[in-house]
C-alpha cells in the first residue's frame, strides 16, 4: 500500500496505506459525478446510509451522537468529532466484541468531500482499528462500489457480503502489506 499522503492526488479505488500526523490510516479517494450535496445527504442521511452501509443517524454538530443499526449484531453509537456541511464527517464508535473476539474495539472514520470539475471527490480515511487488516480495505472498497451504484440509480441489495466482497477481501489479502 502507497505511502503518498497527498489527499488532492488522482482519485484511486483501492485503499492505500499512509503516513499522516504520525499515525497510520487506509485512505480511499473516489470522485462521483454527483454535487458534493447530493454525495453528503447519501452519506449522512438515514434513509439513504442505510441503502449502501449501515444505517446511521448524526445529531448534526461536532460533539453530536451518532447511532449505527448493525441489524442482528445490534446498533452501536457513538460520538461526531467533526461535522462540517457538506464537506467533513469524522466520527467514532466502539463495538462490542463478536463472537471469536475478546476485546471491543473502537472505529474511526472521517469523509471529506470537495468539489471537483462536474462532481465530487472523496477522501474517506479510516483510522480505527488497525488500519493495515485487510478485511477492513476489503468491506470499505466494498462499501463505497455500493455507494457509487445507489448515487449513479443503481440501489445495491440488502446483503452483508456477496461475491463482489469475496473477491476484494481475497485481492487485498494478497497485497504485501508494505505496498
Amino acid at each position: 500500500m502507497s505511502t503518498s499522503p497527498d489527499p488532492d492526488s488522482e482519485p484511486d479505488s483501492d485503499g492505500q496505506l499512509i503516513r499522516e500526523d504520525g499515525r497510520s490510516l487506509l485512505r480511499f479517494r473516489r470522485r462521483y459525478r454527483f454535487t458534493t450535496e447530493e454525495v453528503w445527504d447519501t452519506i449522512t442521511n438515514p434513509e439513504r446510509n442505510g441503502r449502501w452501509m449501515f444505517s446511521t443517524e448524526f445529531e448534526p454538530r461536532t460533539g453530536g451522537a451518532s447511532r449505527t443499526d448493525l441489524g442482528e449484531l445490534g446498533t452501536v453509537e457513538g460520538s461526531i468529532l467533526r461535522w462540517e456541511p457538506p464537506h467533513c464527517l469524522e466520527y467514532r464508535w466502539t463495538e462490542a466484541p463478536y463472537p471469536g473476539q475478546e476485546v471491543a474495539e473502537t472505529w474511526q472514520v472521517r469523509y471529506t468531500l470537495r468539489p471537483d470539475a462536474g462532481g465530487t471527490v472523496l477522501v474517506f480515511d479510516h483510522f480505527l482499528p488497525e488500519p493495515r487488516r485487510p478485511e477492513f480495505a476489503a468491506g470499505w472498497h466494498w462499501y463505497l462500489d455500493r455507494l457509487a451504484a445507489l448515487l449513479g440509480g443503481n440501489p445495491p441489495p440488502a446483503v452483508m457480503s456477496d461475491d463482489d466482497f469475496d473477491r476484494l477481501l481475497d485481492r487485498y489479502r494478497r497485497r504485501d502489506p508494505a505496498d
